[in-house]
């Protein structure tokens, strides 16, 4: 059996909290309540939102079929939006995927 290996790109979003502003129930529900806006969303393959309590830090990991529909998506106003809803402004890092193994 071959394995053919497809390039993605993934973006790692990054908000990184003071103790002011990281409440783990409060940005759950946050990130509940936006993950429906990403069902079905063009050139998106995957999401997860992800948690580390220890450094305060959350964010969202995506894989994308291309760069230019992760752009698409992460443009300023996007990061500003987020910024109002988590409290703090995001980091957004576009990092290479050229292994992306799929067990769905």
């Amino acid at each position: 059996m071959r394995c053919r290996l497809r390039t993605v790109i993934t973006t790692i979003v990054t908000f990184r909290h003071g103790p002011e502003t990281y409440e783990r129930e409060r940005l759950e529900a946050i990130s509940h309540s936006t993950a429906p806006k990403y069902r079905g969303m063009a050139g998106l393959i995957a999401k997860t939102y992800w948690y580390d309590d220890e450094r305060r830090e959350h964010g969202g990991f995506y894989v994308w079929e291309t760069r230019e529909a992760a752009e698409a998506v992460h443009t300023p106003e996007h990061v500003t939006r987020l910024e109002s809803l988590y409290g703090v402004r995001p980091e957004v890092r576009y990092v290479d995927a050229p292994i992306f193994v799929n067990n769905g």
